[in-house]
């Protein structure tokens, strides 16, 4: 179960901003050796005080699953000053290796990473002069609540999806997060036309490739469940993270309520729609716990 929500907790890079899943693989490439990237930066002149608030960070970076604080949705930036970021960054072990990919992932996001200002500085839609890595960057408030309309009236959870608009307007693709695309297993995967000539491509397989290893991980899981209606559980975790069908994962909480006082206490899936500006797509979430009984 932990292993599950790992790799489905790197969803929530995608979710919290633009830069965040860059982040994500920067960091992740050049504390790859942590002992040598500090020797290295004060090598190239970088201090005590810097080193700890690129640390810190990079720290904050992982905890939140991005550079926005995970609750509040305010951004929050590195103390040190750019010229002295990417001095690590370039001190770094990773850079001798893959020097393209963390010079493109610099120029792609230093600025994205620094400024503080409006639209960049906390989560919201364009046009309330914020940022939402939900949507693509033309959607608008207006966008969110003509589709979750639709999603309304067309008994569709936008809880597991994205949502992006064409340059042009006219066709929308509200994106199921899944392992699999079968429309057999979720019939609303389908065009839809709307009265005034816009498109809704309702299609699945998003974040597939994460999905196919929380699946995998789950599957596993199930060999250690402690009865019949925690195996009840994880299948229906597993069905629905396959074809993203959220009644699948209804099905998965209802055996969850019934788990009267587990030794392990987990969940996961998209549940929580905070980080949403329209308050309704779910950030991805797993926890897993071992119960203290007696204070619990």
């Amino acid at each position: 179960m932990t292993r599950a929500s790992w790799e489905g907790a790197k969803i929530c890079y995608f979710q919290r901003s633009y830069e965040s899943p860059a982040l994500f693989v920067l960091f992740s490439l050049i504390f790859g050796d942590g002992e040598s990237l500090k020797e290295n930066a004060f090598a190239a002149g970088v201090t005590e005080v810097e080193w700890k608030q690129m640390c810190v960070y990079v720290a904050a970076v992982f905890q939140n699953c991005g550079n926005f604080s995970s609750f509040g949705d305010t951004k929050f930036v590195p103390e040190l000053a750019p010229a002295k970021f990417t001095t690590i960054v370039k001190a770094s072990k990773a850079y001798q290796t893959h020097a393209s990919v963390i010079d493109d992932i610099l120029a792609r996001t230093e600025r994205e990473i620094y400024l503080e200002e409006e639209p960049l500085k906390h989560i919201a839609f364009p046009d309330k002069n914020g940022q939402t890595s939900y949507y693509s960057s033309n959607c608008t408030s207006q966008d969110a609540t003509c589709i979750d309309d639709f999603c309304q009236k067309n008994k569709i959870s936008p809880l597991n999806t994205r949502l992006f608009k064409s340059q042009d307007g006219k066709r929308y693709n509200l994106r199921v997060c899944s392992k699999y695309a079968d429309a057999e297993k979720t019939p609303y995967l389908k065009a839809y036309e709307l009265e005034d000539g816009v498109t809704v491509d309702v299609t699945a397989a998003d974040f597939n490739t994460f999905m196919d290893r929380v699946v995998e991980n789950l599957e596993q899981a199930e060999y250690y469940t402690s009865g019949e209606n925690q195996k009840q559980m994880i299948a229906d975790y597993v069905e629905h993270f396959k074809y993203g069908d959220m009644e699948k994962h209804k099905d998965s909480q209802r055996r969850w309520i019934k788990d009267i006082g587990p030794v392990v206490e987990t969940n996961i899936g998209f549940i929580e729609t905070y980080l949403d500006p329209s308050g309704a797509r779910a950030e991805f979430e797993g926890f897993v716990s071992i119960v203290d009984k007696q204070v619990s």
